[in-house]
């Protein structure tokens, strides 16, 4: 009897449909991470090109130098450079050998897991300012950028429907 009831849930099991999810660690166009980080950098250059006079997408320069706090989970997608931006990823150990004065503070983002609330994703990117103080880091949320995405049933996919910056004052 048992070995019945096993094999008509077996055979139940390999009858249904079964749908699988993106892979979100593959290195492709399909990533969400990816997408969301791109429209995040979009997003901060249209934001911020009239109130620092954008005027050149060099490398060197700082604006286009972003320093990325180091998540396996998140950041595994990012390279030396993302579009036209340097990217430095840092992990706990590198911040507290390069913070090594209380005066050296850096501003580091920080990419957030993906929320997922009803019938839309959020992801957020947060600004943090990092010293290290005490034998400690330090790390004071100064700015953000939230991205909302809502699935689209026409496009069969989730599109950007709002992004907002948001800042915390002294």
């Amino acid at each position: 009897m048992k070995q019945l009831i096993l094999i008509l849930i077996v055979v139940s099991l390999s009858s249904l449909n079964s749908y699988s999810q993106t892979n979100v660690i593959a290195d492709n166009d399909d990533n969400f991470y990816k997408k969301a980080f791109s429209v995040y950098l979009d997003s901060l250059e249209s934001y911020f090109a009239p109130i620092i006079k954008l005027d050149s997408k060099e490398l060197d320069s700082d604006w286009h130098r972003l320093k990325i706090k180091k998540d396996e989970a998140i950041t595994y997608f990012l390279k030396d450079t993302f579009n036209s931006y340097k990217v430095e990823l840092f992990d706990s150990d590198t911040l507290i050998s390069i913070l090594d004065s209380p005066d050296k503070k850096i501003i580091l983002t920080e990419i957030t897991p993906i929320k997922i609330k009803k019938d839309k994703l959020e992801i957020d990117f947060i600004d943090f300012e990092v010293s290290f103080v005490k034998d400690s880091l330090s790390e004071r949320i100064v700015s953000g950028c939230s991205l909302e995405y809502r699935f689209d049933c026409d496009l069969n996919e989730f599109v950007l429907f709002e992004s907002a910056f948001w800042f915390i004052d002294e």
